[in-house]
């Protein structure tokens, strides 16, 4: 029988409860179980609890076994888990771990290879989606535009989904194609109507120019022809100081590569190490 994250969670408290009923019955039998016998018992209990969970237990972990340095957007490194496939992860030792963190075949002890593999099982099944005919995809594949489920299932009733936008003429498109302010991808070029207000834009000092949030304060040339997109960056609320002068787009900051002239925005960022010399930890 497969346990679910959930359950494990709960099986240790039940195991308290069983175990006080026994005890109780043990002492009225006579059994004279002692004190440390019970607290022994009841902390052998408490480590089924997972000491590590979701994507912050893992970040704790990666750094209690020395492959990540903290610093600036430690959270890059892990945003790619589910917070259930984290806690699988964070349940592994730090040398099987060291392993997967220098991307090399290896073969797992075969207990935390099986226990890896069904935890992930579990983080699979929760996460997907019944299509109604005894089949499932991946919830993320729902209202994803393709149809995934034999009887499109996942692409039913998604007018309303947060992944889609609805075009006036009924058409769903991809959100993130409302007001991206490039071509029309709604026939009716219903998607970059009313975008003056739209939270993901700036609007220039001429309300007819309406850019991508994404090119305000980015430290290149100016979008708006009347160059109001890098006016005002010196504001760090806006941009990320590199210290000399100039700036540049804070989702820039610790992405690998410079952006600022002085390599300010690649300092004192978090960084994930292979822990093995002879292994060499491939490039993000």
């Amino acid at each position: 029988m497969r346990i679910t994250l959930q359950q494990a969670l709960v099986i240790p408290i039940l195991l308290t409860s069983i175990s006080s009923c026994t005890k109780s019955e043990s002492n009225i039998s006579g059994d004279n179980t002692t004190l440390e016998e019970e607290e022994s018992e009841e902390s052998e209990e408490q480590e089924s609890v997972p000491q590590y969970v979701g994507q912050t237990g893992l970040i704790a972990f990666s750094k209690s076994c020395g492959f990540l340095t903290g610093g600036e957007h430690e959270a890059r490194f892990v945003d790619s888990f589910s917070d259930c496939q984290a806690t699988c992860y964070a349940a592994l030792s730090c040398e099987s771990a060291s392993y997967l963190v220098c991307q090399v075949v290896y073969e797992l002890p075969e207990a935390e290879r099986l226990a890896l593999r069904d935890c992930l099982e579990t983080c699979r099944i929760e996460s997907s989606f019944a299509c109604g005919d005894g089949t499932t995809t991946s919830s993320a594949n729902v209202c994803d535009l393709e149809q995934d489920c034999l009887n499109g299932s996942d692409e039913v009733d998604c007018s309303n989904h947060p992944n889609t936008f609805q075009c006036d003429d009924g058409e769903l498109i991809w959100y993130d194609f409302r007001c991206d302010t490039g071509t029309p991808d709604c026939v009716d070029g219903s998607d970059e109507m009313n975008c003056a207000s739209y939270e993901n834009v700036f609007v220039c000092d001429d309300p007819e120019q309406i850019l991508a949030l994404d090119y305000r304060c980015d430290g290149g040339t100016p979008d708006c022809d009347d160059g109001s997109d890098e006016q005002g960056c010196d504001n760090p609320a806006l941009a990320f100081q590199c210290g000399d002068g100039s700036y540049t787009h804070p989702s820039f900051q610790c992405d690998g590569s410079d952006d600022c002239d002085n390599g300010a925005d690649e300092t004192g960022c978090a960084s994930l190490t292979c822990p093995s010399p002879e292994l060499e930890l491939p490039e993000r």
